[in-house]
């Protein structure tokens, strides 16, 4: 799964070569499709290509486009990534209203427990009352003690005049994090062979994302938690800087707990959407629905390898050789230190055996080539007593990699 979230806000090129994806702004940085977990493009002078979109498509990255207030307005998603989409798509399409109701209430009573959480973490009045509410939500919901729950909890959280429909920053932050979070959700039903414009509660016709919409909504409390802890609501007239849409993008850096185990919002994401085409085929009952944690940033355990290698270039054959291998490590998204010393971020141990098999199954037929593992702490301590600092010489972090 990819573990890189960028956001271009500046006047960029970007292009593919090798499997990666080139930023153009003067120097060039190359970051590997398989890293990347989804791209936010806010700048409208950004220039891509066809290819690009179709390699990023084909990739299962989440590619958002913005409107002419910096607002995410559309989202990028692949047509078909399931193998089976048909036979998902009939499960869908002849579920019986009992199991529609029985998932729903579900996800109603997780995601009023979890503005409950809010206020709780929030220091705030209204969770116990929240918490008395989860237990009148019945199949279906059918007393619409969502929407009671929902007024009733933004009154807790701002006070009487608040009005979801107000035109002020904290509903623009706010619509700014839903809007991160439901491209995600879309991403996922899609790669699930789910179609999103089926449902479990929403049905519009006008809507191409109904499920998305229904299961976004255990999820609203996390940005809702940000908001509130990030944003002051007497500032009403202000205007949400790049900053702040960058700290609103990086809402999908933060954990929530599923089953009591700390994951990164994607892979909350990612089981949820898997329960629930388990609970169609007729395979479980309950959804792996998330609960709100105090606001945590995802702890990834990055490492690196480098590798090193002295290859003879005499005769042609050698020279093949030794550019194939280079390319290799190019393509498998390794960037240059310095001559013949390449270095390749990784995110946790598996991340690092695939790329070591890779690199054992491409090896040329002559020469000398080293691989040394270094966690990220270590790579940290590397001096660079003469030359200039690169791309491939900056720690990595789970902050959001930002080209301007």
């Amino acid at each position: 799964m990819g573990f890189r979230n960028i956001m271009i806000s500046s006047n960029m090129k970007l292009r593919i070569q090798d499997q990666q994806l080139v930023v153009t702004a003067g120097d060039e940085v190359h970051i590997p499709l398989e890293d990347i977990n989804c791209i936010l493009i806010e700048n409208q002078s950004v220039t891509l290509s066809a290819y690009l979109l179709q390699k990023v498509a084909d990739s299962g990255i989440a590619l958002y486009v913005c409107d002419e207030k910096h607002l995410p307005n559309a989202v990028l998603l692949p047509m078909v990534r399931h193998s089976r989409h048909f036979k998902i798509l009939k499960y869908q399409m002849e579920t019986g209203k009992p199991l529609q109701k029985r998932l729903w209430q579900q996800v109603v009573i997780q995601k009023i427990r979890n503005q409950a959480l809010c206020l709780q973490l929030l220091e705030l009045d209204g969770h116990e009352e929240l918490l008395r509410m989860c237990k009148e939500v019945q199949s279906g919901d059918r007393t619409h003690v969502e929407a009671k729950a929902a007024a009733y909890y933004f009154r807790c959280m701002y006070g009487l005049g608040f009005s979801r429909g107000n035109d002020h920053i904290i509903n623009s932050a706010l619509n700014y994090g839903y809007a991160i979070i439901r491209g995600m959700i879309a991403r996922s039903i899609i790669c699930y062979g789910l179609e999103p414009s089926i449902g479990i509660f929403h049905h519009s016709e006008l809507n191409n994302y109904n499920l998305a919409d229904d299961m976004i909504e255990p999820f609203r409390p996390l940005v809702d938690l940000y908001v509130s802890s990030h944003f002051d609501i007497s500032e009403i007239d202000s205007t949400l800087t790049p900053e702040m849409k960058k700290g609103l993008f990086g809402i999908i850096n933060f954990d929530m707990s599923v089953k009591g185990d700390m994951r990164i919002v994607s892979n909350c994401i990612d089981m949820l959407i898997a329960s629930y085409s388990s609970a169609l085929q007729g395979n479980r009952t309950e959804l792996d629905l998330p609960e709100l944690i105090q606001l945590q940033v995802h702890s990834y355990e990055y490492m690196r390898i480098v590798v090193f290698f002295d290859l003879p270039v005499v005769t042609a054959k050698e020279k093949k050789a030794a550019a194939k291998f280079r390319k290799f490590l190019i393509k498998d998204g390794y960037n240059m230190m310095q001559w013949s010393v390449y270095s390749r971020i990784c995110n946790g141990t598996d991340s690092v055996a695939m790329h070591r098999q890779r690199l054992k199954q491409n090896l040329p037929e002559n020469g000398s080539v080293r691989a040394l593992t270094l966690t990220e702490k270590q790579f940290e301590s590397i001096d660079i007593l003469l030359g200039e600092k690169t791309f491939a010489d900056s720690p990595e972090s789970t902050e959001l990699i930002n080209i301007f």
